[in-house]
C-alpha cells in the first residue's frame, strides 16, 4: 500500500498543510546513535575539547558558551536520523516537514558526541566539505 511508503506519508502531511505535496527539500540519508551522557558542559567541551571547531559565530557563543556555559545532565542515549537537503530552503518548511520543534530539538552535548564519531574529517554521514551540518538545539531559554 503506497501510505505506508514514507514518502507518500510526508507528501500527504504536506497537502494537510495545504503545501505543495511533491515538493521535496529533504531526503532521509541514514541513523546514527550517540552514546548516552551522564554530563556536558560546552565550554569543556568546545574550547577544550578534541574535536576541532573552525569557527564559533557570536550567536552561538553567547547562548551556550558565556557564564558558566550550558550544562547538560543525565542525556539519554539518542539515535538521529540524518537528511540531507536537496532544495534551498529556510528552517521553519524543514523543522515543519520533520514533525516540529518537539520532535527535532536535541541537546548539545548529543550534538558534540555525534561531532566526536568524525572528529578528524573521516568519512561517515556528516558533512566534511565545509557545507553546514545543522542541528537545533534549544538554549536555556527553551529558544530553538
Amino acid at each position: 500500500m503506497k501510505l505506508s511508503d514514507p514518502e507518500w506519508v510526508a507528501a500527504l502531511k504536506r497537502f494537510l498543510r495545504k503545501d505543495e505535496p511533491w515538493r521535496i527539500f529533504i531526503r532521509e540519508f541514514a541513523t546514527v546513535t550517540v552514546q548516552a551522557i551522564s554530563k556536558f558542559k560546552a565550554v569543556d567541551f568546545f574550547y577544550d575539547g578534541d574535536v576541532p571547531i573552525a569557527e564559533i559565530n557570536h550567536r552561538f557563543q553567547e547562548a551556550f558558551l558565556s557564564g558558566e556555559g550550558k550544562i547538560e545532565e543525565n542525556v539519554d542515549e539518542t539515535v538521529f536520523r540524518i537528511f540531507r537537503i536537496v532544495e534551498n530552503t529556510v528552517d521553519a518548511p524543514i523543522i515543519a516537514e520533520l514533525g516540529g520543534e518537539q520532535i527535532i530539538a536535541t541537546t548539545l552535548g548529543q550534538v558534540f558526541a555525534f561531532l566526536r564519531k568524525q572528529h578528524r574529517g573521516q568519512y561517515g554521514v556528516l558533512l566534511t566539505n565545509c557545507e553546514a551540518n545543522i542541528f537545533y538545539v534549544r538554549d536555556d531559554s527553551g529558544v530553538l
